[in-house]
């Protein structure tokens, strides 16, 4: 019995040490599981341009279903004005989205230069 829990604790310690010499090999400092960037500022980078991607995907489905409204209203009013408004509202939401683009552009530029010391 005594040998089989020094056989244990051998066999542990062993594969620690393996474990401590691969984590320090030189390929896994290349390695990045996420998609995204190793640092902050490219990190924030990524994930706000998949949000606005996801919004202009999003209105140009809405803008498909408020256009199929507006075409199958056949001539009744209240379902025409309602499909006017809803294009006029994801219009207003695309201008939106891209006054959001370009204020993150401005901040990321400002961010990023350096400053003359």
């Amino acid at each position: 019995m005594r040998m089989i829990i020094l056989n244990f604790f051998f066999e542990k310690a062993h594969a620690a040490q393996a474990i401590a010499q691969s984590a320090s090999a030189p390929w896994l400092d290349d390695l990045n599981p996420t998609p995204f960037g190793t640092d902050i500022p490219s990190l924030m980078n990524s994930v706000a341009n998949r949000f606005l991607w996801f919004l202009g995907a999003l209105a140009i489905v809405g803008l498909i279903i408020a256009g199929g409204q507006y075409i199958l209203a056949f001539g009744d009013p209240t379902k025409t004005i309602n499909a006017k408004r809803s294009i006029f509202w994801i219009i207003t939401g695309i201008i939106v989205v891209m006054a959001l683009a370009a204020i993150l552009m401005l901040i990321q530029n400002l961010l990023s230069t350096k400053v003359p010391t």
